[in-house]
């Protein structure tokens, strides 16, 4: 080769390089997306945050297989143990530590801590939570069957079952609250009486409230609870004596151990299809828990809104929600999902019962 030849070889390899550089460089070091995920991997509530992990890590393996991604995507999971105080570590935290772009929470707890901060921060935010208060501003959406919807369908099946008198045990906790108060008002415009005791988290005596409770006689007892108090509640009324109907709106759903409220039904959030169910299964060799089909799709809908930003860098905040405000139409694990005016992806209600052990679908 005449030297020549080496001079014109060696500047078309530099000219290669700058290329590769400026194209493919970019998108793997300033194009890494970074998605925050707070949720209660210990304590009685470490099952939702396990099962939430594993359907989070599904979605972003399947999405990493597209090569033609513009961004890298990844996961960064810390534990709050649906403690609020803990939740304002963790998103300090993804806000100076990790640098994150986005943020997922789990609960109405952890929503509610986590919403104000990604406001002021200007961080895309969706909660998988009831209370509505989580989608409030620019920056916060919500995937959660709105409570409105469950409460409608429980006073559906309660009409359907001719039952008038309702005793509700229902905690101080802002997503159960919300839902008990919309509850009391359907409840009273469909001629239904509601008797309703409030109890705080770490209570383990409810006699005395079943017992004032059960003086009025009701037709079914609804409990508003988490693990452990759920399982609690519904041994003590047994303990007492008391065989009336049981049921809930989304608690049956969210206790790791269903087994206690053989053959009751209750009211809970949308059902994920059999596509995800199944994939979910092949995976982990066992049924996806509470909320693992939220997350999944929510994973799904903050890659695909980055994804559709048309830009020569890093999508801002601004662009984000915007490209999650026109998600209408997703189709994922709860089916096709529409987003609402006020930030909030709707999915339907189902009634549920437990049936050997297992939370099925009510046919």
């Amino acid at each position: 080769m005449s030297k020549t030849a080496k001079i014109i070889s060696g500047i078309v390899a530099v000219v290669v390089i700058i290329i590769i550089v400026v194209s493919g460089g970019n998108k793997n070091e300033s194009g890494t997306i970074k998605i925050g995920i707070s949720l209660p991997l210990t304590g009685d509530l470490g099952f939702i945050g396990e099962t939430n992990k594993n359907a989070a890590e599904m979605a972003i393996d399947e999405i990493t297989k597209n090569k033609d991604l513009k961004y890298k995507y990844e996961l960064v999971f810390e534990d709050d143990s649906f403690d609020a105080a803990r939740v304002v570590t963790v998103m300090n935290k993804f806000l100076s530590i990790d640098k994150v772009d986005a943020v997922i929470s789990v609960g109405s707890t952890a929503g509610n801590v986590v919403s104000p901060l990604a406001e002021k921060n200007k961080m895309p935010h969706i909660g998988l939570a009831s209370d509505a208060n989580v989608a409030k501003g620019e920056y916060n959406f919500i995937h959660w069957t709105r409570p409105e919807e469950q409460v409608v369908a429980m006073i559906s099946e309660l009409q359907k079952r001719q039952m008038t008198k309702v005793a509700v045990i229902s905690v101080n906790q802002q997503g159960h609250q919300v839902i008990s108060d919309d509850f009391k008002q359907k409840a009273k415009a469909a001629g239904i009486t509601v008797n309703e005791q409030i109890f705080n988290t770490g209570t383990t005596d409810f006699k005395t409230i079943i017992s004032k409770l059960q003086k009025d006689n009701p037709q079914i007892y609804l409990l508003g609870s988490f693990d452990p108090e759920t399982g609690i509640i519904g041994k003590q009324i047994r303990d007492l004596g008391i065989n009336t109907p049981l049921t809930s709106i989304e608690s049956f759903g969210i206790t790791a151990d269903p087994k206690p409220f053989e053959g009751q039904w209750f009211v809970d959030a949308a059902s994920p299809t059999s596509d995800f169910v199944a994939n979910y299964q092949a995976r982990y060799m066992k049924s996806p828990g509470p909320a693992a089909p939220n997350i999944y799709d929510t994973i799904y809908l903050i890659v695909n809104s980055f994804e559709s930003v048309s830009t020569n860098s890093k999508p801002t905040a601004e662009q984000v929600v915007k490209a999650l405000s026109n998600q209408n139409g997703y189709n994922g694990a709860l089916g096709k999902l529409a987003v609402s005016s006020d930030g909030a992806f709707i999915s339907q209600a189902t009634v549920k019962i437990i049936k050997d052990g297992k939370v099925v679908d009510l046919k």
